[in-house]
């Protein structure tokens, strides 16, 4: 670092630039530099003053302006407190590179006209800078809510409808957002509440999926003969346009709803708008949950995690937006998607019917469940589909029968304890009696709702056999 400094010191940019070059290289993959915060504090230095925003400045080379933020980024991997770089002035100037200023549609059209593409990596790059410093200091996500941060990203994201947005600066634009939303409250709060950012973020989410209009899309209609060919073409169109990079985009996206929702059914004020908005979300996890097919790679699995996540924070009213017409076929419209030389973890059909409806999102969640005890994770990585099927299971009569049929089956002539076996409710029952962690009692619950509540059903079905 003493050698850039020198380098720096000469203000000769081909100087400047090998030795950032070179600094970059040896340090690309390095969380802790070894540097004393001394040095650490006149390197920032040296770099911010390579960054000029104020008009009448003097440029720099834009490869010296990327060399320069991607140190930055490198020595903002470390956590050392008030610093040069968490200051407000330091953010602001990397905020102004990012595009996130006033105008945003303006800096965008100057960042994508560029044919070189360093404007998109200066952008970028400086999404990345400002996301871990924001990550390390706490106090920063609060000076990027004064800048106006996450209104600026909330703008930009209005412009994928209109504008040509290269999916780099969509995918960290989320994730930015994503990391404010989770580390200061103030702009949780003020996201879902006087910018609408929840509504703003299902229409996003929609658009990326259909490419829909500015209101997010529901199946209209009551009759079978609308609804049904509606759902046909929303899975079918999503499924054959899934991909690794709309997958982690949706999954950065998903996280942000999950932050910007989080405790906010406990309250009493959500009105009928925002209601709908509730139901519109619910409907496009029902695609997502069968669109991907439970024989796809951990990519998906993971987006089928955030979707869970998310569905947490759901009104439990929305339950009833889950379930399908039973006239739709799932796996018909997924046969495309299956690798034969892919090792299936899990090979359950989606389609089931019951009482007229189409099962397919419960047994998708019950296919993820499977897949998570088939990979031998932990047994909290489980929490959260245990919850919704708790949830769900509570506040939808159609939704209880149905695991209770799956997980419940009758007893018939019992050969083995409840525990003993590979079947789903005998790896949830050896949960639920294991020796500590918090999980066990999510399956009771979910089990003793399966018994209507009723200790007696309870104690037959699962305990009787256990003495």
């Amino acid at each position: 670092m003493e050698a850039v400094l020198n380098e720096l010191d000469v203000n000769t940019s081909e100087k400047a630039l090998s030795a950032l070059k070179k600094f970059n290289a040896k340090n690309f993959k390095n969380f802790s530099l070894g540097e004393s915060a001394e040095v650490r504090e006149r390197f920032c230095s040296s770099l911010l003053e390579l960054l000029p925003i104020e008009e009448g400045a003097v440029a720099i080379p834009v490869k010296l302006q990327i060399e320069a933020i991607i140190s930055l980024r490198i020595v903002s991997r470390e956590q050392y407190g008030n610093t040069k770089l968490t200051s407000s002035q330091s953010l602001k100037k990397l905020l102004k590179f990012t595009g996130l200023d006033i105008d945003v549609k303006s800096t965008l059209s100057q960042i994508t006209s560029d044919n070189s593409g360093l404007s998109m990596q200066v952008a970028i790059e400086s999404l990345k800078c400002v996301g871990n410093i924001v990550l390390k200091k706490e106090s920063s996500a609060c000076a990027c809510g004064e800048l106006g941060a996450h209104k600026a990203i909330l703008e930009r994201m209005k412009l994928w409808q209109t504008e040509t947005v290269p999916y780099d600066l969509k995918f960290f634009d989320m994730r930015l957002l994503f990391i404010l939303t989770a580390v200061d409250t103030k702009i949780r709060g003020t996201i879902h509440g006087e910018l609408n950012g929840f509504h703003k973020v299902v229409c996003a989410i929609d658009y990326l999926m259909f490419g829909g209009a500015e209101q997010p899309s529901q199946p209209s209609g009551s009759d079978a003969a609308t609804l049904v060919p509606q759902l046909v073409c929303r899975v079918a169109v999503y499924a054959a346009n899934i991909s690794n990079d709309s997958a982690a985009l949706l999954s950065e996206m998903l996280k942000t709803i999950f932050n910007i929702t989080l405790n906010w059914c406990d309250k009493e004020d959500i009105n009928k708008e925002q209601m709908l908005v509730f139901k519109c979300f619910t409907h496009l996890l029902r695609v997502l949950f069968v669109s991907i097919h439970p024989h796809r790679g951990t990519n998906e699995l993971k987006l089928i995690s955030h979707c869970i996540d998310a569905l947490m924070n759901v009104p439990v009213s929305c339950s009833g937006c889950l379930l399908l017409p039973a006239q739709v076929k799932v796996d018909e419209l997924l046969q495309h998607q299956i690798d034969p030389n892919m090792q299936l973890l899990y090979s359950e059909k989606l389609d089931k019917v019951y009482t007229d409806y189409n099962m397919a999102v419960f047994v998708s969640l019950l296919n993820f469940v499977c897949a998570k005890l088939s990979l031998g994770e932990e047994s909290s990585a489980l929490m959260p589909v245990m919850a919704v099927l708790r949830i769900n299971a509570a506040g939808n009569r159609t939704v209880r029968k149905f695991l209770r049929q799956e997980l419940l089956p009758p007893l018939g002539r019992v050969e083995s304890r409840p525990d003993f076996g590979n079947s789903l409710k005998s790896r949830l029952v050896k949960l639920m009696t294991a020796a500590g962690g918090s999980i066990g009692s999510v399956v009771a619950d979910l089990f003793f709702i399966l018994c209507k509540e009723n200790r007696k059903i309870f104690i037959s079905v699962i305990f009787v056999y256990l003495i």
